[in-house]
């Protein structure tokens, strides 16, 4: 897909090999085998697809990959602009689509992840902690109130990150919300920094590296 897309712009294709050569998904994909890479390939796809002016294919393959993966969310206001919020209904669609398999499904067990992750999962992070104690409270208390509105604060920053980023010609979009995803969340796994290497070799970005 890269290559299609660096093709495309009328640069050599050969250059996606640029993904390929990074360790990280190389140690994320081939041998951690995280479902993370799917979220990217669709949302890569669906970035293809909004970058060549197709708005209803980039929109429905966005919402394959909201569907995978939370974090393709910070960037519905991008595609809802570049594509036109009238078909903002096909990421509805897509979502109510992929819930479709589980209704006959425990939905207090299915979505148990998701909340308790929400609530107050707490694994590394680069801005959270800090953040907590500088103003004096304990950030990896998830029972702490105060604790609880500075995730809400942090959220509320990624929105406002991907709100800002609305305008932007789609891949520097897509480089510049991504970082939104690693600074700002007071979880950090590395696999979530696979969102970097596809814009990177795009926009000639030395994130990458």
């Amino acid at each position: 897909v890269l290559a299609l897309a660096l093709r495309r712009r009328g640069r050599d294709p050969r250059e996606a090999v640029l993904w390929w050569w990074h360790p990280l998904p190389i140690l994320e994909c081939a041998v951690g085998a995280h479902v993370e890479v799917l979220a990217v390939l669709l949302t890569v796809i669906a970035f293809y697809w909004l970058d060549a002016r197709r708005g209803s294919r980039a929109l429905v393959m966005l919402g394959a990959a909201i569907a995978t993966k939370i974090l393709p969310l910070g960037w519905i206001p991008l595609f809802l602009m570049k594509a036109g919020g009238r078909r903002g209904w096909l990421l509805l669609l897509v979502g109510i689509l992929s819930v479709l398999p589980y209704l006959e499904s425990n939905l207090s067990q299915m979505t148990e992840g998701l909340r308790e992750f929400s609530a107050g999962w707490y694994s590394g992070d680069i801005l959270f902690r800090p953040v907590g104690f500088l103003i004096g409270i304990d950030p990896e208390n998830r029972h702490d109130r105060a604790s609880q509105y500075l995730r809400l604060a942090f959220l509320a920053a990624w929105l406002a990150v991907s709100w800002y980023c609305r305008n932007l010609e789609p891949w520097r979009g897509f480089l510049v919300v991504s970082p939104a995803f690693v600074v700002l969340p007071p979880t950090l796994h590395p696999w979530v920094l696979l969102c970097f290497p596809a814009p990177s070799v795009m926009t000639l970005s030395l994130i990458h590296i």
